[in-house]
């Protein structure tokens, strides 16, 4: 084991192994070549804490170190920080620090992750400003109010600020390299101000689950999404989408949505979840000629018939839940169509990704697992 580790795992009462690969729930190291620590991630195990009394402990790493991860240490102050240029990616989600200034120095940084941290945003996160090479930034679960500065970070693509205090997005100008942007559980978010999304006119991938929304309209101006999740919004209707001919991936999971309408433009869709909701016809697919995967578990459907998939033109795989084996299904579907019976599929894996090809093949996968397991129960 490296000297510096082995004196570090001792001073944090932590096992810090090395790999190459983020372990859950165990602190990890990598170095390079020449033996340098390049990464370090800091982790307590299962069911455990640690705190780090002293980040400077970690002085004896600022020279090379190009991936650190610190959650849940407790640790308060960052005043040293400045000294790891090198730094690339940065994790100190969920420690009680206030000051952040010295993160200015960190121009190399791409990465970086704040989440349940005390940050504010009453400075316009001038202390961002100069990371021009910052890519990706999360400051979910804190009680940020508004985003105002950020737009000053030209390079940034991906933003986490879900479950935060933000309100609209009216206060901030255009934003048109931001591709992601994840705004789960923002149940402070005013409905009325979605319109006020157009400042990101370039979105590719939009999180809006677990808020409080009307309508969805005004998502009709974000023509360039290509994956939309809005699960638990309290939907009761599909409408103003039809422009999105871009979208690949839609899931309305758990809403209260009684009708699959509204779909009709969505050619290029390839992925659709409307589980748990009051559905109790198929229909509304027609349009639909490039769809892969259609999620309609525990909803009121009781017949699936094969006029119901008229116009869907590749191989499709249509998933009910595990207790829905007792729909009435006609022995005459289409030959690209099969059906599954995948319970895992719902909410457990994240739509908002931009590898849509990725996040397919691994959906479909898991889906072709469960026929197989089903077609050899019945066969036994």
């Amino acid at each position: 084991m490296n000297t510096f580790i082995n004196y570090l795992a001792k001073e944090l009462d932590l096992e810090i192994i090395e790999s190459s690969e983020p372990i859950n729930f165990q602190s990890t190291y990598t170095t390079d070549d020449l033996g340098n620590i390049i990464e370090l991630i800091l982790r307590a195990p299962m069911f455990e804490d640690f705190i780090m009394k002293e980040f400077d402990v970690l002085l004896p790493l600022a020279e090379h170190l190009k991936k650190l991860s610190i959650s849940s240490a407790e640790i308060s102050k960052i005043n040293s920080i400045g000294q790891f240029k090198k730094l690339e990616y940065l994790d100190l989600g969920a420690n009680p620090i206030s000051d952040f200034d010295a993160i200015s120095e960190l121009t190399n940084l791409t990465y970086l992750r704040l989440f349940g941290t005390n940050i504010s945003s009453n400075t316009q996160f001038e202390f961002l400003h100069p990371l021009e090479k910052l890519e990706h930034l999360n400051l979910s679960s804190t009680e940020i109010t508004s985003i105002k500065g950020l737009e000053k970070l030209k390079n940034l693509k991906k933003l986490n600020i879900g479950d935060t205090f933000i309100v609209h997005f009216e206060d901030i100008e255009i934003m048109p390299n931001l591709t992601v942007l994840d705004m789960r559980t923002s149940v402070l978010f005013d409905p009325d101000k979605l319109t006020s999304l157009n400042k990101f006119e370039n979105l590719e991938v939009l999180n809006l689950n677990n808020t409080i929304l009307d309508s969805i309209e005004a998502l009709g101006n974000l023509t360039n999404l290509k994956t939309l999740s809005l699960d638990e919004t309290y939907l009761d209707q599909i409408s103003g989408l039809d422009k999105l001919k871009k979208l690949e991936i839609l899931s309305l999971l758990e809403n209260d949505i009684p009708e699959i309408e509204g779909l009709e433009g969505l050619t290029n869709l390839r992925y659709l979840n409307l589980s748990k909701n009051p559905i109790s016809k198929i229909e509304g697919l027609e349009g639909l000629k490039n769809i892969e995967i259609i999620h309609l578990g525990y909803t009121e459907i009781t017949t699936v018939e094969k006029e119901h998939f008229k116009g869907i033109a590749k191989d499709c795989i249509v998933n009910f839940g595990v207790g829905d084996a007792f729909k009435s299904i006609d022995k005459k579907l289409p030959s690209n169509i099969t059906i599954a019976y995948e319970y895992r599929e719902y909410g457990n894996y994240s739509c908002d990704t931009e590898e849509v090809d990725k996040f397919m093949d691994a959906a479909k996968a898991r889906l072709i697992e469960d026929i197989k397991k089903q077609e050899m129960s019945s066969q036994q």
